[in-house]
């Protein structure tokens, strides 16, 4: 534990494996001897801090402390980039197992860490390799890096704790209500509570710092399923980040789009967690993304995070009328679009297909490949088409997924009307079953009519352009 704390992290990676081994033998954690625990709370430190990514530029120019030292453990960026990502993924473990047999040390651990950055740097007055044209932070500031480097260590103290330091609702569970883990868990979520109630209230206005407040409100998805006071909060900050524009309010900048994007991965990701704590909001989270989604500026991937986002809501719903037609409801639009005449037209034929691309102009005209106006109309036709079959996709997913979860795992006959039936030959997956029934535990299933014919178009059409025959005649061209 002394030497994972050495100055260099390849020390503290050289010893992943030999803890690895040793937090899995319940003999050494979890029997009465309890040899590992006094090293645990070092051993964590170490962890915390060999997981902040340095920039190799500092050890370059000898800017960081251990230069020398750290040249000598890494040849170059590659070798030292390449460990760092081995070294997180066994970390990563570890911290997990640490957090599962002493909730209360890792979670102390964790909080402390937490202060001393959230203190430091999240009012971002310290502020090093900024963008040279917006003077904010980039992904290389020191503050930016250290909240990363934290990311991790608190997704994983997290999903490590076992359910009695954080579940409050099994009173009548006897080893949950042990006086001494009554106390743990008491502490445990104080100080997780008082981590998400910063992480909420704190709004940074460089957008990387917004980014890594991102990552951090994603982290504590395992929390909010035992403590839900506060997230109603964290969806309404990844909403907020979904529509954050530039600083100039002109073209979306690649930092901007980063952070659309990972707000609307870590959204999904939450929600799945905890759909059914939602539920009581769909209403308002229903008005919130269609105003997003009116915007002009919104990003064709977060149009998918919203309507992905509101059909795992939906999936959480207990009536399944009600949760059908809230389905069909969000894919509306893309409905109308896949049965409009200018899909058809397009997935009519291989000819039609491809005009709609624009491979047949530029088999005619290479030139069109270079005209803007012409890359604009094809690049908004393939956007168009492939939304539609993505948005579709995402939500079936979606709604398979809770289908499946589902006390009768997704065959559409309960247990009491199959103990009912007199012929106990016929299984509930055999013989005829109306799309109504299906549809009672999938609400994506009463939309496959309007689906199928234009999907099945589409494949026909598709797998036809491999004949060679249409290879030959649609791709002369090396500009096709």
């Amino acid at each position: 534990a002394d030497m994972a704390q050495h100055p260099s992290p390849k020390i503290c990676g050289e010893q992943n494996n030999t803890w690895a081994l040793l937090l899995r033998d319940p003999q050494l954690c979890k029997g009465q001897t309890r040899l590992l625990q006094p090293c645990f709370e070092r051993l964590l430190i170490a962890y915390t801090r060999h997981l902040t990514r340095f920039r190799w530029e500092d050890v370059e120019e000898h800017n960081h402390p251990h230069s020398s030292l750290l040249e000598e453990a890494f040849d170059e960026k590659d070798d030292y980039d390449l460990f760092i990502g081995d070294f997180r993924s066994k970390t990563n473990l570890n911290i997990r197992m640490i957090s599962g047999i002493e909730p209360k040390l890792a979670v102390n651990i964790i909080h402390q860490r937490f202060e001393y950055l959230f203190n430091t740097y999240a009012s971002g007055n310290i502020r090093d390799n900024l963008h040279p044209s917006s003077s904010q932070l980039t992904q290389e500031s020191t503050a930016v890096l250290n909240f990363e480097g934290f990311t991790l260590p608190l997704d994983n103290t997290i999903h490590g704790l076992p359910d009695w330091a954080v579940d409050e609702t099994k009173t009548n569970d006897p080893s949950f209500m042990d006086p001494n883990r009554v106390t743990i868990r008491n502490e445990v979520r104080s100080l997780l509570g008082d981590i998400a109630s910063k992480i909420i209230a704190w709004n940074p206005n460089d957008i990387w710092l917004k980014f890594r407040r991102v990552t951090l409100l994603e982290s504590l998805k395992y929390y909010w399923k035992h403590d839900p006071t506060r997230l109603i909060s964290a969806i309404d900050a990844f909403l907020q980040c979904l529509g954050e524009e530039s600083t100039d309010g002109g073209v979306l900048s690649n930092d901007v789009i980063s952070l659309r994007k990972k707000a609307g991965v870590s959204l999904i990701a939450v929600t799945k967690m905890v759909p059914h704590l939602l539920v009581g909001w769909l209403g308002q989270l229903s008005d919130r993304c269609k105003t997003l989604l009116s915007m002009s500026s919104m990003l064709p991937a977060n149009r998918m995070h919203l309507y992905e986002f509101l059909s795992c809501v939906a999936t959480a719903v207990e009536d399944p009328t009600t949760r059908s037609n809230f389905v069909a409801n969000v894919l509306s639009d893309a409905l109308n679009k896949l049965e409009s005449p200018m899909v058809k037209e397009a997935i009519s034929s291989p000819d039609s297909l491809m005009q709609f691309m624009g491979v047949i102009d530029a088999g005619a005209n290479p030139s069109t490949v270079t005209d803007k106006a012409n890359v604009e109309r094809v690049s908004n036709n393939f956007s168009e088409l492939f939304s539609v079959f993505n948005q579709l996709l995402s939500v079936g997913k979606r709604c398979q997924e809770a289908a499946r979860k589902r006390p009768n795992a997704g065959i559409p006959v309960t247990e009491s009307q199959l103990l009912a039936t007199q012929n106990l030959a016929s299984f509930p997956d055999e013989g005829s079953i109306s799309i109504n029934e299906l549809s009672l535990n999938d609400p994506f299933v009463h939309l496959w009519p309007r689906i199928l014919p234009s999907l099945m178009q589409a494949l026909n059409t598709l797998f036809s352009l491999w004949h060679p025959s249409n290879q030959s005649k649609y791709f002369q061209n090396s500009v096709q």
